[in-house]
């Protein structure tokens, strides 16, 4: 089996990433097509860039992915990276990919001097758990919250909930 190499992502790696993309949504039953071939071009590699990708290959094959965005922690008044995605492909799981898209984030949090890197991950994911424990990190309950702004509209008052 030839090494992973993970490096950072390219514009014309949009159309694998797109796939790669799809089917993470669909192991985790999420909604599939949002984070298409042109969200990446544009959202990835943009004038207005949101997020980083990089792209884990063997044999010049993407066999893996992790997109990560920086993030702050007001409660220490500490910089990090939220890694969102990371996604490894079925076959190429338990070959030491998942850990090395994992360093490589890390290490780019160290370039950025960015003090942790954060994720999340689904309740009943007992794989992904197993995974993050041993690469050392501590689980951290929390409950996500979100507000869909279709379009942008501001947060209900007090009044509008009774």
């Amino acid at each position: 089996m030839s090494e992973v190499v993970v490096r950072p992502a390219t514009i014309q790696d949009a159309p694998a990433l797109a796939l790669l993309v799809a089917a993470l949504r669909a192991h985790q039953k999420d909604p599939i097509g949002h984070l298409n071939e042109a969200a990446i071009r544009r959202d990835g590699f943009g004038e207005e860039r949101e997020f980083d990708i990089l792209v884990a290959e063997r044999d010049r094959r993407p066999i893996g992915y992790a997109l990560f965005f920086e993030a702050y922690e007001p409660a220490f008044a500490a910089r990090g990276l939220y890694l969102a995605d990371l996604y490894v492909r079925p076959e190429a799981r338990r070959s030491g990919t998942g850990r090395a898209l994992v360093q490589a984030v890390t290490e780019e949090a160290g370039r950025r001097e960015r003090s942790f890197v954060w994720w999340t991950s689904l309740p009943g994911n007992a794989d992904a758990h197993a995974f993050y424990s041993a690469l050392g990190a501590a689980p951290h309950e929390i409950r996500a919250h979100v507000l869909i702004l279709k379009p942008l509209v501001s947060v209900p008052d007090e009044a509008a909930r009774a």
